[in-house]
């Protein structure tokens, strides 16, 4: 008789954990409403050179002029001896870079195991983003797109969780970067 009424609390206790962890995980969304997670915290201001080591060419992005907020970039082919090509970016680098300082995840994946990693592109990276800011560097393994949205995997190249960050903030480097240009 005793159990006969412990169990339907029990039961409800028991739901209503499983309904809560179900929503803090299962909400794709709720990373944009607040804002998302940051991954890497810095000032627009302060954020120095973005470098992209991908599969085909290198693009780098440096400081011009610190007043007006311009920026120089450089794409150099992978393998290439030269320096690249090297041009002066426009208001579109700025608007961008604004995107990735702070850069935000839209979901904090956690700490995967090396199979994952691997189905996700990340072991090995299919490119690698180094950001500098101030004094501070940090790199990132870049992997594969998600389904749907395209959006990337990152993880901090010396490990940690996989963030899953949006498309718009990675896409300049990786397919226009000629775009960025005045």
């Amino acid at each position: 008789m005793r159990v006969s009424r412990v169990l339907p609390h029990a039961i409800l206790a028991l739901g209503g954990l499983a309904l809560v962890l179900a929503l803090r995980r299962g909400d794709p969304e709720a990373g944009r409403r607040r804002g998302g997670t940051i991954v890497f915290a810095c000032e627009p201001e302060l954020l120095g050179s973005i470098t992209w080591r991908g599969e085909a060419e290198t693009v780098r992005i440096e400081p011009a002029d610190a007043e007006t907020g311009a920026r120089w970039i450089r794409v150099t082919p992978r393998g290439s001896e030269d320096g690249g090509e090297r041009f002066r970016g426009g208001a579109a680098v700025a608007r961008w870079t604004e995107g990735l300082a702070p850069l935000r995840a839209r979901r904090v994946l956690g700490d995967l195991d090396a199979r994952t990693r691997a189905a996700l592109d990340l072991e090995p990276p299919r490119a690698r983003l180094t950001l500098r800011c101030g004094a501070r560097e940090t790199s990132f393994d870049v992997g594969g797109r998600a389904f749907g949205r395209g959006d990337r995997y990152l993880r901090r190249a010396e490990g940690g969780p996989v963030f899953l960050v949006a498309r718009e903030r990675l896409a300049p480097l990786e397919r226009a970067p000629r775009a960025l240009a005045e």
